[in-house]
């Protein structure tokens, strides 16, 4: 069993995970568990980022996560949006 941890920024509401070795084989031939969290210091409820598993390529070697926040558009009300570029999101990813 190994675990790999990484950390990534997004851009356009989306962040890409490598998990690959330094000669670019995939550390994974299966993954049982997969973990994202976005990193955010605010104030409103609303402005907490969430992350989803958007993708895992067939070769295991590109990962992409959604990222998003809530908003509230004046008089179109509540609504999610892609996250700040910027945003950092940590994965922890479980597989052998």
């Amino acid at each position: 069993m190994k675990h790999w941890a990484d950390q990534q920024v997004s851009v356009g509401g989306v962040v890409t995970f490598s998990p690959v070795d330094a000669g670019g084989n995939a550390l994974f031939s299966t993954i049982y568990a997969q973990q994202y969290t976005p990193e955010a210091n605010v104030a409103l409820a609303t402005s907490v980022p969430h992350c989803a598993l958007k993708a895992t390529s067939g070769d295991k070697k590109t990962i992409t996560v959604n990222v998003t926040i809530g908003a509230i558009l004046g008089v179109l009300g509540p609504t999610i949006l892609g996250a700040p570029d910027g945003t950092v999101v940590h994965a922890h990813i479980v597989g052998v």
